[in-house]
């Protein structure tokens, strides 16, 4: 009798395990363990270094300074932690390994997280270590000694501590949304430099051209008084006190978290396809080549070298765009007229920044306690006549500093109705040069001293006979 054997289909759903996820993970560490162990070894005489050298002990108190040479070897480490993560990800630009990671009995889910979490026990795991560790390991020395703890030592180590991670998530963050939207080892490494590169360098010099400029406020990155808010994420923070710093570092670790996340999307439609491709993700590459050409304009708008601008920004758009299409179709006419339009749409952006003073920026007032018991100073000059004229106020209430303020904004947005939009793009601007400034000496700061500062500074350029109007009003009134 014949017996035949059939097999019952497995018709229960696939499962992802932390099984599986953790044997991926352990196999992508041993099989990068050179980089591994390099990174390691920092991040150890790293750990060394700040346990020593962190705290000092003056005044009968405890002070804490991270180690100089310990935050020398974290960094190195931090930045190894390019290659380590590229390591994880050569799958996506190597066709050999993609091969081999493609036949596995993994789903692509599995094998992204087992990539994160190899790039956590390898990259994350070890700063916390390290850094985190080393330095409390410091401190409780110091205190083993017998002294007591300054004030400000909790509040710097956690100011540190979540600053230096915020960085080193930021480039892990970078490396693997880079990875998963570009085929080849070549594009992935420099999109993400250019990534992170446009990240923190266009909103700076964006605010202070495009923002800061028309509303006067030429210096306005360096003010005290200001709080700048120039973004949550990337290496720059910058705020008026140690809580807004820890703030917006830990703001930037949760958004490189969910970067380093999301790709997961990205990563599950990649095959075996899309290897050697240098671009897989469209909107990723025209999104960089904007954002690129956007920090380009505003380095050089505003300056007498705004046609460098284009120049610089026109050729390096159709460079890149003749590398990633490698052997492809060589489209000139279409990257021209791309690249037009994005010049247009800054020229646009830009025209509506110089129309409303700084998108409204103008109307910026320091804190009450900044214009109480301060004094004010006007000077102009005359480039042209070399006229010049100087005005300083006795001392004033805080409504006194605030009315001379309001005459300064109101003179501020003549002076923009006197200058063409081109001239402002060119940076040809005549007339007399007014600046206004507000000092207070007498401002508590965090430590309990007393010191000065600079409440308000306003700069810009104003017909002669109006900046002389603008000078009787201040005579006339304080």
């Amino acid at each position: 009798m014949e017996q035949v054997l059939s097999a019952k289909p497995n018709n229960s759903p696939y499962k992802v395990t932390v099984k599986k996820i953790w044997r991926a993970a352990c196999a992508e560490i041993r099989s990068h363990r050179k980089t591994v162990t390099i990174s390691l070894i920092l991040y150890g005489v790293s750990m060394i270094l700040f346990f020593f050298d962190s705290c000092e002990v003056y005044s009968k108190n405890i002070h804490f300074m991270p180690s100089g040479w310990g935050l020398f070897f974290c960094g190195v480490a931090i930045l190894t932690g390019i290659f380590t993560t590229t390591d994880c990800f050569r799958d996506l630009n190597n066709i050999q390994l993609s091969d081999v990671a493609l036949a596995l009995p993994i789903k692509a889910r599995e094998r992204f997280f087992s990539k994160i979490y190899a790039i956590v026990l390898t990259q994350i795991l070890p700063f916390i270590v390290s850094y985190w560790g080393g330095t409390a390991l410091a401190i409780l020395k110091s205190l083993a000694l017998g002294f007591p703890l300054d004030e400000r030592v909790w509040e710097n180590y956690w100011m540190y501590a979540l600053y230096l991670l915020s960085i080193l998530m930021f480039i892990i963050a970078s490396e693997v949304l880079s990875a998963c939207c570009c085929g080849t080892l070549a594009e992935s490494e420099y999109f993400a430099i250019i990534f992170m590169v446009i990240i923190n360098v266009l909103p700076c010099v964006f605010y202070d051209n495009f923002m800061a400029k028309p509303a006067g406020f030429q210096y306005f990155l360096n003010f005290f008084s200001a709080d700048v808010n120039l973004g949550w994420w990337g290496f720059i923070t910058i705020a008026d006190n140690v809580k807004m710093c820890l703030l917006r570092s830990g703001a930037s670790c949760l958004i490189s978290l969910c970067v380093m996340i999301l790709p997961v999307y990205l990563f599950i439609k990649r095959d075996g396809r899309s290897v050697g491709k240098p671009i897989v993700s469209k909107i990723f590459f025209e999104l960089m080549m904007a954002g690129g050409c956007f920090m380009i304009f505003s380095i050089f708008f505003t300056t007498q070298m705004a046609g460098w601008g284009v120049l610089v920004s026109g050729v390096a758009y159709i460079v890149i765009n003749i590398i990633v299409s490698r052997g492809g179709r060589f489209e000139l006419l279409k990257w021209i007229l791309k690249f037009v339009s994005t010049l247009a749409v800054f020229i646009l952006i830009a025209f509506i920044a110089f129309k409303t003073c700084g998108f409204g920026l103008v109307n910026w007032r320091p804190h009450e306690r900044y214009l109480a018991s301060s004094t004010a100073n006007m000077t102009y000059y005359d480039y042209e006549t070399h006229d010049t004229m100087e005005w300083g106020s006795t001392l004033l209430t805080a409504e006194e500093a605030s009315e001379i303020l309001n005459l300064s904004e109101y003179y501020c947005k003549k002076s923009i109705e006197n200058i063409s939009f081109w001239d402002m793009l060119t940076d040809n601007i005549a007339g007399a040069y007014v600046r206004i400034i507000v000092n207070n000496q007498n401002v508590l700061f965090a430590d309990d001293t007393w010191g000065n500062v600079c409440a308000y500074r306003q700069e810009f350029m104003l017909p002669l006979d109006e900046a002389r109007r603008f000078m009787e009003s201040l005579h006339s009134g304080y």
